[in-house]
């Protein structure tokens, strides 16, 4: 019989957005996530097929924030929506780049 989850998925989530907010997405790691559950790594890869994979769902899960984070301003006339766009994502150069975009996403979003 398989032992008993320790930990949701969401909780995995959850507990690693914190590590985002913290450290920023470099200090996201499978060790530095078992530490803060205070758990091994095993739990975290009985959920998840790879870090890659929980990075995903973190990124995911910042969009989703990103989301609401936006309806909510909007709902409560504090921001256009324009002007939250260009702040994430406009360069110099005018060209969106990947990193630079999901790095700025946790610096808007995730900070406590």
């Amino acid at each position: 019989m398989p032992p008993k989850v320790k930990f949701t998925r969401e909780e995995i989530i959850r507990a690693a957005l914190d590590i985002v907010r913290e450290t920023g997405p470099e200090g996201l790691t499978a060790r530095s996530l078992a530490a803060r559950l205070g758990c091994s790594v095993k739990p975290i890869f009985g959920l998840f097929r790879s870090m890659e994979e929980v990075q995903q769902e973190v990124l995911a899960a910042g969009y989703r924030l990103y989301g609401q984070t936006i309806a909510q301003a909007m709902e409560a006339g504090k921001y256009p929506p324009y002007i939250l766009r260009a702040a994430l994502f406009q360069r110099p150069s005018g060209k969106l780049r990947e990193k630079e975009s999901t790095q700025r996403l946790c610096h808007l979003l995730l900070q406590p």
